[in-house]
């Protein structure tokens, strides 16, 4: 296989934390620069409709992200070049990756050799907007935000509509 798979993140629901303050910080997040904007195929298991993935791309479009088209896709043929495929995991993705806090997990490939992203999974067990939300943000940022409130944010409960810190930077940057 000429892919190389890079799982991105997790989306849990639960977090654990010692008391206290968070040091000030400012995210600078590294970000995958895509060589031609993918087309977003919503598969026929998926636990969202097109429409849905749609409205999570024109979300990200509003905080500089390119605008993408969402389609609904059968996804018989899986890993086409600029493709972002959503849907629901295999059993084998399954047993390998999911623990029972995962509810949504993105991966990327990459051409080999490079860090050029050529196409990518979105793996959703949720209809939950805020899990559709931030794991299409993983399409281009692979790190999680290092704190709580922004949609970048590891944990469920630190998710925000208004968390978008750095984000429009790193879309700037270009």
């Amino acid at each position: 296989m000429r892919h190389h798979l890079l799982l991105l993140g997790l989306l849990l629901v639960g977090s654990c934390r010692k008391t206290g303050e968070l040091p000030p910080f400012a995210w600078d997040p590294v970000r995958h620069t895509w060589p031609t904007n993918p087309l977003v195929e919503v598969c026929h298991n998926a636990p969202v409709t097109h429409f849905e993935v749609q409205w999570a791309l024109d979300v990200w479009a509003e905080h500089g992200a390119p605008h993408l088209q969402a389609v609904p896709s059968h996804c018989y043929s899986k890993l086409e070049d600029y493709t972002v495929y959503v849907d629901l995991p295999s059993a084998e993705e399954h047993a390998e990756h999911w623990t029972s806090q995962v509810i949504g997990l993105t991966g990327v490939y990459f051409s080999k050799g490079t860090r050029v992203p050529i196409a990518a999974d979105v793996h959703l067990l949720t209809d939950d907007r805020r899990v559709l939300v931030h794991e299409i943000g993983h399409i281009w940022f692979p790190n999680h935000y290092p704190g709580e409130d922004h949609v970048m944010s590891e944990w469920l409960r630190g998710f925000s509509w208004d968390g978008w810190e750095g984000v429009e930077r790193a879309f700037r940057r270009r």
